[in-house]
């Protein structure tokens, strides 16, 4: 049976107003050619009425060159060095004379083949055509009569599989770096490993451990998908915490030292008073949780205190002589979490780049609790 595959949309590409506008003829679908123009809603294909060469007399760059020459009162853009150079990094590295560029195979193979498909090309030239299919995950088979075609697509495949397996070694460096980072910080985290998650990492107590991408903030996007795998079905009950810089500290790691805080959050609220502007820091909310009271309460020696965090209040756990344990709330109100805060009102010293017409600018706002964490909002006034 046979078989024909168009992926069109492997190989679709959408062209802007202005790539419109480069185009000057239009072959309607009733045969006739027409001069075209974006917007008058004639269908059919549209070409380019341009060519190689540049409006410019220059003599020395009016060189017959692979049978071609310059019209009347224009130039090659480059000499003849460089319009060799030109054409041998458009096919993709070499001067082979029917060679054509691989951009245009890679189309082609795209729109009439699937990964895995089989590929021929009985007259293989120099071969780009297996060289694509390689890059593209293709099985390929290639024959020509000529030696010297043999001889060049050989050397050329050799360097086109060198090529794929220094970026296959790549990925597995990636890999291994990301499975590294991942390792440390369910270490530090004191997290189990699971296994059969898209996005859940460890398990710690009954919950489960997501660790945000490396080197990258966590993203709105990145929440959405933990929420979606799990969540959806179960409920949600989602702590943020912030990676501490510790976890590469290996003996604070090993001493268990390292303390994974939680997200905070701001509110803060701008007076405007004809071109000046305050900012009021209106709440400061923490969810932390360190160690917990009944853990406290129930290893304390008589005499002897701990300081806990639990539900975003410090408490101070009390154990007498007699063994009467009494708790004291450190934290009467939500500004004795704060060790100072500042505003920014031209927010990373570029002012002008936040500025709209209308004067609509960015001011940020930070706070540094009495544990060393950073929390910034930012919010937007118009003056």
């Amino acid at each position: 049976m046979n078989r024909y595959i168009l992926n069109h949309n492997e190989v679709r590409e959408e062209l802007s107003e202005a790539a419109l506008k480069e185009y000057s003829l239009i072959l309607l679908e009733d045969g006739k050619v027409n001069k075209y123009k974006p917007g008058l809603g004639l269908k059919g294909k549209i070409f380019k009425l341009n060519d190689a060469t540049v409006p410019s007399v220059n003599p020395q760059r009016q060189f017959i060159w692979r049978g071609a020459k310059p019209s009347k009162g224009r130039s090659w853009p480059e000499d003849l060095e460089g319009m060799e150079n030109g054409l041998k990094t458009m096919k993709g590295g070499s001067y082979y004379p029917t060679q054509k560029p691989e951009a245009l195979l890679e189309r082609i193979i795209k729109a009439s083949s699937n990964e895995g498909d089989l590929v021929a090309d009985i007259f293989c030239g120099s071969g780009t055509t297996l060289a694509v299919a390689e890059k593209l995950g293709r099985k390929w088979i290639g024959a020509d009569l000529g030696k010297f075609a043999i001889h060049t697509t050989r050397k050329r495949m050799i360097c086109v599989q060198r090529e794929l397996k220094k970026d296959e070694e790549k990925e597995k460096q990636l890999a291994q770096k990301e499975k590294d980072f991942l390792d440390l910080i369910l270490h530090a985290y004191r997290a189990d490993k699971v296994e059969g998650f898209r996005t859940f990492h460890g398990k710690k107590a009954n919950r489960l451990v997501a660790v945000g991408p490396i080197n990258l903030p966590v993203t709105r996007l990145f929440v959405e998908e933990v929420i979606q795998e799990e969540a959806k079905s179960k409920g949600i009950d989602l702590a943020m915490k912030y990676i501490p810089r510790d976890v590469f500290d290996k003996r604070a790691v090993e001493k268990n030292q390292v303390v994974f805080h939680d997200v905070s959050f701001i509110e803060v609220k701008p007076h405007m008073k004809g071109n000046s502007v305050a900012v009021e820091l209106t709440d400061f909310s923490v969810f932390y949780n360190q160690d917990s009271i009944a853990h406290a309460e129930a290893s304390l020696n008589n005499g002897s205190n701990k300081i806990v965090v639990e539900n975003g209040q410090i408490i101070k756990v009390i154990k007498d002589k007699n063994g009467i344990i009494r708790r004291e709330t450190l934290t009467k109100k939500w500004t004795d979490w704060i060790d100072y805060w500042s505003v920014d009102f031209v927010f990373e010293n570029e002012w002008q780049s936040f500025r709209t017409k209308k004067n609509r600018r960015k001011i940020a706002v930070k706070v540094v609790d009495i544990f060393g964490n950073d929390t910034m909002k930012i919010i937007e006034v118009t003056i």
